[in-house]
């Protein structure tokens, strides 16, 4: 990009200006940043009015983590050539970063119109998309930004999250797999193939591709929690709580891996462990409803059944809850069988 920009600019630039331009894309390719960007400011100082020399500034200063300055460079070059692809990509780039998202998506629509067959800006303007929860939308730039660039990991991921987002299972499917091929060694991929591959009811397959994302990112939550919720599926509950609990070591605060590890602990032995893990839970999210029935059917069957009540009392204070669940938790308490007491020794 840097050096096709560099040649399709300079068609009627004065030599001294080419001059500083090339030593300035000699030294930024040479790794020499700071003086790089020091000849790029002489050839600006020579032709304030052409857009390429304000854009080897963003990239230079860009590199500099100045990004600020970088933004202001990239906006002169769009403003002097608004058809300026690469600019504007970089400029959405930049705004994305900083959290503006429908101005850098009006940038990226801008670079893709310059330019349709710019990859990277049908990327970006999905990545937007996806902030702006427009799945449909994003979904079609990244089917266009793959199709431009087949071999990118990265878009492969993405159209296939939007197309699992969007109900296209089969679609997703193919589109995660191709994702772990082009891209062998992103976590990410390999835990949305699993997720993928869990929806088919594919359980093994997906056991293995989530086993394979822990392994690539140890430190990652989302891969082991979805590996416990897999193991859970599996009915192999030692595994599932020894997935959940480490995806709880790493995010202690996650409510939603709080209450499968419930799930799970209680699955693997209903006793005083189970509860405490539930009890837990209950208090990361008063309101979650499925760590607050299980305790409730906890409590029950240890015939605890005023606090199998109490926990009733809360869960169907929740709102949302289906006639199906009342009614379950519900029965839980009315069985209740009052535990009884241990003998005195006299």
């Amino acid at each position: 990009m840097f050096i096709a920009v560099f040649v399709t600019l300079l068609a009627v630039a004065s030599p001294e200006f080419v001059n500083r331009l090339e030593a300035g894309r000699a030294l930024f390719n040479a790794g020499k940043t700071g003086e790089a960007l020091k000849a790029f400011d002489d050839a600006a100082k020579l032709a304030p009015e052409n857009a390429s020399v304000h854009y080897f500034r963003g990239v230079a200063l860009e590199k500099q983590g100045k990004n600020a300055e970088a933004l202001a460079a990239y906006r002169r070059a769009v403003a002097l050539e608004p058809k300026f692809a690469e600019a504007q990509n970089n400029l959405g780039g930049l705004l994305l970063a900083d959290g503006h998202v429908d101005a850098a998506a009006a940038a990226f629509k801008a670079a893709v119109a310059a330019k349709p067959q710019n990859a990277r800006a049908q990327y970006n303007l999905g990545v937007c998309f996806e902030r702006q929860n427009n799945n449909n939308a994003a979904l079609l730039a990244y089917e266009k930004a793959l199709k431009l660039d087949p071999r990118d990991g990265q878009t492969a991921l993405n159209l296939g999250v939007a197309q699992r987002r969007a109900g296209q299972a089969d679609k997703a499917l193919a589109t995660l797999k191709t994702a772990t091929q082009l891209a062998p060694k992103e976590p990410q991929a390999w835990i949305n193939w699993g997720l993928a591959l869990s929806d088919a009811n594919r359980f093994d397959e997906a056991q293995s591709s989530l086993t394979k994302a822990t392994a690539l990112a140890p430190a990652s939550a989302a891969a082991w929690h979805a590996l416990g919720r897999i193991e859970w599926k599996r009915k192999r509950h030692n595994e599932s709580v020894a997935a959940l609990s480490k995806a709880a070591e790493l995010e202690p605060k996650s409510p939603v891996i709080a209450a499968d590890r419930c799930q799970s602990q209680a699955a693997k032995a209903p006793d005083a462990e189970a509860e405490r893990v539930c009890e837990a839970a209950c208090a990361l999210d008063p309101k979650a409803p499925l760590p607050r029935y299980v305790l409730l059917k906890l409590k029950a069957a240890a015939g605890n059944c005023a606090a199998a009540k109490q926990s009733l009392a809360v869960l169907l204070k929740q709102p949302g809850l289906s006639e199906r669940v009342k009614t379950g938790a519900q029965a839980l308490a009315d069985g209740c069988v009052p535990a009884k007491a241990a003998p005195v020794r006299r």
